[in-house]
């Protein structure tokens, strides 16, 4: 009891800081996973992101080191996303099966910071690049990013080898295998690489807060600012730009911009923008209104990095045993949903999330509980979009039937749980 007690005091400790940083934690401190803003490139002729989703090579028992660059062209082929075990591949779920593909950088990236993605691995992985350990996660439906800067290079290919296991700690704590009767193991989320200047946005939390009529509101957003660079820097500032979603017209924002004198190399400077806006319309499941926050970080003057982040104004409560929304009750009419389809297993195919979402919608429903795990950031956008509230659920059905000691359970509880707010906190549904 005394365990589960300490482990609920963390969690919300780390949960204040993470949502408010300036009270006594910082956005991104080492607890916290980064999941970085992924860039928009506002010239529309480079390339930010390149998806590794696709044709991988899959090896069901490998038993060479995982740190060999090899060019594996007698394994199988596997498609990325997806389950292992749903496209025929038999695995011991004690053992190891690896992952294989090459992939080439635009040479316009070098002297950037080059970042990893894996929407969800399932369910413990190590990753290696070009033969070089790049770093390790547990955990099988939460995002997780690496930085790759220093293991790849420009002028050639560069090999990603993934040695991945079914069974694993977060596994017995999700029970995910247990109650899919059969084995989850395999990338079974898309996984991209992107390119950041090296000083860049590396947090970003909105906040909207309503006054007394919940007419007028605050745009409040915490951004973390971190210098990747080996010098300082200085002459940095940040600007905000308001738009309705699918709207070009620019919303007036006071105290949209901050100067920032100088980050040391390998520093972070968080920031606080809180911004009047009149009479925004609200985000609810009857009128899902949403809007575009644009930043821009400057260097010089000059446009160094832009954040596209969508959002709607929506503040909720709880008072008593009633759930307000924008100052109004709530009843929710609710569903469980899993992630499953199929000829599939857990990997949903895009279109169905918004088929999904709709058939909930046409059957009264404003609320899906995700049981018994995150799901792909696909379905909270659409959500936005449509108007669903989603309950959104850590992945540990059944815990307290899983055997270990109490400091590695909470680790991976843990930090579980910060990857699902970090990835979802800005998405009003």
């Amino acid at each position: 009891m005394k365990s589960i007690t300490n482990l609920r005091l963390l969690i919300i400790s780390l949960i204040i800081g993470l949502l408010y940083p300036n009270h006594g934690l910082q956005a991104q401190s080492d607890a916290i996973p980064r999941l970085s803003p992924v860039p928009t490139d506002i010239s529309g002729d480079k390339l930010i992101k390149l998806s590794l989703d696709g044709q991988w090579k899959f090896n069901a028992k490998f038993e060479d080191s995982f740190t060999s660059i090899q060019q594996p062209d007698s394994w199988s082929d596997i498609k990325v996303p997806g389950e292992w075990s749903m496209q025929g591949h038999v695995v011991d779920s004690a053992q190891p099966a690896a992952y294989f593909r090459t992939f080439s950088l635009p040479k316009d990236w070098k002297g950037q910071r080059i970042k990893l993605r894996f929407n969800a691995v399932y369910s413990l992985c190590e990753i290696f690049i070009n033969g070089q350990k790049a770093g390790e996660h547990h955990g099988g439906v939460t995002a997780f990013e690496l930085d790759i800067t220093d293991l790849t290079k420009f002028n050639d290919e560069n090999t990603l080898l993934l040695s991945v296991r079914n069974e694993s700690l977060s596994n017995s704590l999700s029970s995910g295998s247990r109650y899919a009767c059969h084995p989850l193991g395999g990338i079974n989320r898309s996984v991209f690489i992107m390119a950041l200047p090296v000083v860049n946005v590396s947090s970003l939390a909105v906040e909207t807060s309503f006054e007394k009529d919940f007419v007028d509101a605050d745009l409040i957003t915490y951004v973390e600012i971190s210098n990747e660079n080996s010098n300082k820097v200085k002459d940095l500032s940040l600007s905000a730009e308001l738009r309705e979603w699918k709207n070009e017209d620019l919303i007036h924002l006071p105290d949209s911009q901050v100067d920032i004198q100088v980050i040391k190399s390998g520093g972070k400077e968080v920031l606080k923008l809180k911004m009047p806006v009149l009479k925004p319309k609200q985000w609810n499941c009857e009128t899902p209104n949403l809007y575009v926050l644009t930043l821009k970080l400057k260097k010089n003057g000059e446009i160094i990095e832009t954040i596209h982040q969508r959002f709607g104004f929506r503040q909720s409560e709880v008072k008593g045993n009633q759930l307000f929304v924008n100052g109004k009750p709530i009843k929710l009419r609710g569903v469980n949903r899993h992630e499953v389809y199929p000829l599939t297993g857990r990997v949903v195919p895009k279109e169905m999330y918004r088929e999904d979402v709709e058939l909930f919608r046409e059957g009264n429903v404003n609320h899906i509980r995700t049981c018994h795990y995150p799901p792909d950031e696909e379905l909270m956008e659409i959500a936005d979009e449509l108007g669903m509230f989603i309950e959104c659920e850590g992945p540990f059905c059944w815990s307290h039937e899983t055997k270990g000691d109490s400091v590695s359970i909470q680790k991976v509880m843990t930090s579980q749980l910060l990857e699902m707010i970090v990835l979802n906190r800005n998405h009003p549904s």
